[in-house]
């Protein structure tokens, strides 16, 4: 069995790339759509259900299920963990 000489590279791959891996990363097309599912049902609501859906963001006494349940109902796909990242500021409203 060869030695190993500490590289990560698996061990077919025995030939340099001629493109620069920083490069090779920015030129990968990344496999979601840019902005939270929250930021889309926002698009999508209208007038005062679009300033009640962001309130209740805002409002931390609101349970994130209880938000999840609602929206839910109302046919949005959305989940709890979409709403914690969202309400964490992670996607936009603190």
């Amino acid at each position: 069995m060869p030695k190993s000489n500490g590289s990560t590279r698996k061990s077919n791959d025995t030939q340099h790339s001629p493109i620069r891996l920083r490069d090779e990363i920015a030129a990968e097309k990344p496999r979601y759509r840019r902005g939270s599912k929250i930021d889309r049902i926002i698009e999508q609501l209208e007038g005062q259900d679009r300033e009640d859906f962001i309130e209740a963001l805002r409002d931390k006494s609101i349970p994130n299920i209880v938000i999840v349940r609602v929206m839910q109902r109302r046919g949005f796909d959305l989940s709890e963990s979409g709403v914690s990242k969202h309400r964490g500021g992670i996607y936009g409203v603190e």
